[in-house]
């Protein structure tokens, strides 16, 4: 009977352990990451977005798009985001006379806000950075994971989708095949 006992709480905690896993895997879950290109040519309501920067003041997406727009979404916690925000940093700085660039972060699945300024600090950041704080954003991308970066045109079409990293020549490549369009 005693060695029943003890067989019981060993199982039983041995349960407690992995119930605890799963739980703190679900609460610390990523957002899904599909590395994949995307055309979808839908138009986004850009006049219709506002989104607020790192500076608190609020801005509409529209006042973005004089030139092709490569809007890329992020988040604090996402280890494949802060090794390509670095890669999409300098890409910016070469193209930034042919293009614009913003980057949205995906605010309501961040753990804290605070933690979007460390990520944008750190990453060296220098193009545009706004707050989802509604998801509105979002919604209007049809955003299923991070990060994302899509390819618009001066209309709010999307002409291109990756999810996951994205190298500067598969960007250029869509850029330029945006504008030429």
């Amino acid at each position: 009977m005693h060695y029943f006992k003890r067989r019981l709480m060993f199982l039983t905690m041995c349960g407690l352990i992995v119930l605890t896993g799963l739980f703190y895997q679900s609460a610390n879950r990523a957002t899904n990451v599909v590395p994949t290109t995307t055309p979808s040519n839908e138009t986004v309501p850009i006049e219709k977005l506002t989104l607020t920067g790192l500076d608190e003041e609020t801005y509409t997406l529209s006042q973005w798009m004089e030139r092709p727009l490569i809007v890329t979404f992020f988040a604090s916690w996402c280890e494949v985001c802060a090794e390509t925000m670095p890669t999409l940093t300098a890409f910016y700085h070469k193209e930034k006379d042919q293009l614009q660039m913003i980057a949205i972060n995906a605010t309501t699945e961040e753990r804290r806000k605070s933690d979007v300024q460390s990520f944008v600090q750190s990453a060296k950041v220098t193009f545009p950075v706004f707050y989802d704080e509604t998801g509105e954003a979002m919604a209007a991308f049809e955003l299923i994971g991070v990060p994302a970066t899509f390819i618009l045109d001066t209309d709010g079409t999307i002409h291109e989708t990756f999810y996951g990293p994205v190298s500067p020549d598969r960007l250029k490549n869509a850029a330029m095949a945006t504008q030429q369009k």
